[in-house]
């Protein structure tokens, strides 16, 4: 019994084999069936519940009157999931009909597909009907693919950063079990510190503050979450320190140059790359580019270029329009500056402006200008200057309106080049011409006194001054003495603006006047001197005083005029008078400023001619008058004119001029007739 078991199972093994083998082949044929027909190569089966023989283009097999498929309806979950299908053949008695062809097909094969073995793979969402077809008969099964959810992710970096104010949008992948991506999951998001970062429906998350948090999206309950980092922005950079530096051209500045990268609200924005680049030839910054620490700085050192004058530093952030530009004066050098002036021996008027380019040029030890350098001036001589600009111009050159100080004669303007501490100052020099005569005076000699006809003591000077008070010299004087002479009436003003005037005195005494003009627009001037007499020469008695009567006085006072040689009256002299009879009741009398003396005199008792003698002390002057005189009883009607009986005259020191001379001898031929 057991040996007919073994036979029977190892005869049902042997069977089974063959009847697989032959539903292999068959659903091979099938499928090819199926390609063919769905290309219309072959004609469909016939429609289920047809009966008779299998359809045309068929291949004929078992007497095929019913197919069907289990299950006839099952669902994939994740895309590359695999579904199997089993179709049984029955013949017209019910009975499975082995070895029967069976042709599989997909109605969608974007949603499945299906195999010769009614394995069927899930290709993409959505639901498909798959065909078994053994003969003329065809059997159904439907199959749905619809992806669940097993797990999630969030496309992009591992963590995402975002800047604050900036948006980004995230997205959410969710996967079936597979790892395949299912669509049209909408997904739920929320993020742990809402301070921090916002999201919105749509994944859009927005940075609100510098920090870190956490951003969430579930899934069909699936939750994924991704780590956020929020930055501030730069908004702006800033210098904190290092501007404004002094070093030697070519030389490093002494401090670093500092700047501070903020953000929008203020904040200190850290790990921003800061660039610096500095302008002029040979500068550089060390380091070019350095992040910014957690206090928002970077810092470099800066070397100057080469070139005398302002240069800069650019620090830069990228993305920023505007950098923090830091200035530094980079100082001229010694041996390789050459400074000069524009032009040399400039002048002009004290107290003015001088003519001409007054200025300096700067070039260096090459002959090439050197431009923007600044430049400080100094007036030393009590003038002004107002430069054009601080700094030389793109030629190298810098002018400058030099007014000059009030003094006539050298002037000098010293610059200083750069900070004056390098490179020697330059000395400009400058002639301050005397302006036109505003002054013609007296500036010594003034006032004297001389013998008439003589020469002043001293020369008088005339001086003649511009309104700052220099001397002019050059100047043409006219001289017109009133009374005397001078050697030279058309003297010229010298080197001081001076002009000496010898004057002779005329021969008349008293105030004498010689007028003085100069060239331009001033007043003449008048110089007076006093001509004094000289020493009495002569004197002679004035008016006639008739006859007297004999022992009474005479009823007029008696006069003398005491005079030089030049006829000019004499004052001070000392007259004494003498009477050969009777007396004068004044026998010493002092002349007055009109060079007289008077006296009274009392004739003698006896009648007839009395004489009184006048005499000038010191001198051989002498004049006599003559009386006659007459009893009160016999004294006549009319009175007889008196008359002077003798003058005596004496020569003076000087050898007196023509008309004086003439004097003397009318004074000898009137002394004569008195005798």
């Amino acid at each position: 019994m057991p040996e007919t078991i073994r036979t029977w199972k190892e005869t049902g093994q042997r069977t089974f084999k063959v009847i697989v083998t032959t539903c292999s082949a068959g659903a091979a044929l099938v499928s090819v069936l199926s390609f063919a027909q769905s290309h219309g190569l072959i004609l469909k089966p016939p429609t289920a519940g047809a009966q008779g023989a299998p359809g045309k283009g068929v291949p004929p097999g078992p007497d095929v009157s019913w197919i069907g498929v289990t299950p006839a309806a099952d669902t994939a979950t994740a895309i590359g999931d695999t579904l199997h299908l089993t179709a049984r053949v029955a013949d017209a008695h019910g009975a499975t009909v082995v070895g029967a062809a069976i042709a599989w097909s997909s109605d969608s094969a974007a949603v499945a597909a299906v195999n010769a073995d009614g394995s069927v793979i899930a290709r993409g969402p959505g639901t498909t009907t798959i065909f078994a077809a053994a003969g003329s008969k065809l059997a159904r099964a439907r199959v749905t693919v619809r992806q669940r959810v097993t797990h999630a992710r969030i496309a992009g970096d591992s963590v995402a950063r975002v800047a604050v104010g900036e948006r980004r949008r995230l997205r959410e992948e969710p996967l079936d079990a597979r790892g395949q991506l299912v669509a049209r999951r909408p997904a739920l998001w929320r993020v742990a510190d809402s301070a921090v970062a916002r999201v919105d429906s749509a994944g859009e998350l927005a940075g609100l503050a510098p920090g870190r948090t956490t951003v969430t999206a579930t899934i069909d309950g699936v939750s994924v979450q991704l780590p956020v980092e929020v930055r501030d922005v730069p908004a702006t950079v800033a210098l904190q320190s290092g501007d404004a530096q002094q070093a030697p051209a070519g030389h490093p500045l002494a401090r670093p140059v500092e700047v501070e990268v903020l953000s929008a609200s203020g904040r200190p924005v850290a790990g921003v790359l800061v660039r610096f680049s500095p302008d002029g030839l040979a500068a550089r910054a060390e380091p070019a580019a350095a992040e910014t620490d957690a206090r928002g700085r970077a810092r470099t050192r800066w070397t100057l270029g080469d070139a005398p004058g302002r240069q800069s530093l650019a620090a830069a952030v990228d993305g920023l329009p505007t950098p923090a530009v830091v200035r530094a004066e980079s100082e001229p050098v010694p041996e390789n500056v050459r400074a000069a002036a524009l032009v040399e021996g400039v002048s002009g008027p004290a107290g003015a402006e001088v003519q001409g380019d007054a200025g300096l040029r700067l070039t260096d030890s090459l002959g090439r200008p050197l431009p923007d350098v600044p430049v400080r001036w100094t007036a030393r001589d009590g003038g002004s200057v107002v430069p054009a600009a601080e700094r030389t111009d793109s030629l190298g050159h810098l002018r400058v309106r030099w007014t000059l100080g009030p003094k006539a004669g050298a002037q000098r303007l010293v610059a200083m080049v750069g900070s004056g501490r390098l490179v020697p100052p330059l000395t400009l020099g400058a002639t301050a011409l005397p302006g036109p005569v505003a002054s013609f005076a007296v500036a010594s000699g003034g006032g004297q006194s001389a013998r008439a006809g003589t020469q002043l003591a001293r020369a008088i000077v005339l001086r003649a001054v511009d309104r700052a008070g220099n001397p002019v010299p050059g100047v043409a004087v006219a001289l017109a003495p009133e009374q005397g002479a001078v050697p030279d009436s058309a003297p010229v003003t010298d080197s001081t603006g001076a002009v000496r005037v010898v004057w002779t005195l005329g021969s008349s005494a008293g105030a004498q006047r010689l007028v003085a003009r100069a060239a331009g627009e001033v007043a003449p001037l008048t110089l007076t001197a006093r001509a004094r007499p000289h020493g009495a020469a002569n004197v002679a008695f004035l008016d006639a005083v008739g006859d007297g009567t004999v022992g009474r006085t005479l009823p007029a006072a008696v006069s003398v005029v005491v005079t030089d040689a030049y006829g000019n009256p004499v004052p001070d002299a000392l007259v004494q008078f003498t009477a050969a009879a009777g007396s004068a009741t004044a026998s010493r009398v002092m002349t007055d400023a009109a060079g007289r003396a008077a006296t009274r005199w009392r004739l003698g008792a006896s009648a007839g001619e009395q004489r009184l003698t006048a005499t000038v002390k010191g001198t051989d002057a002498r004049a006599t008058l003559a009386v006659r005189a007459v009893a009160a009883a016999a004294a006549p009607a009319k009175k007889p004119a008196a008359r002077p009986v003798s003058r005596t005259t004496t020569k003076p020191a000087a050898k007196p001029a023509a008309k004086p001379a003439a004097r003397t001898a009318s004074g000898a031929r009137a002394a004569r007739s008195g005798a």
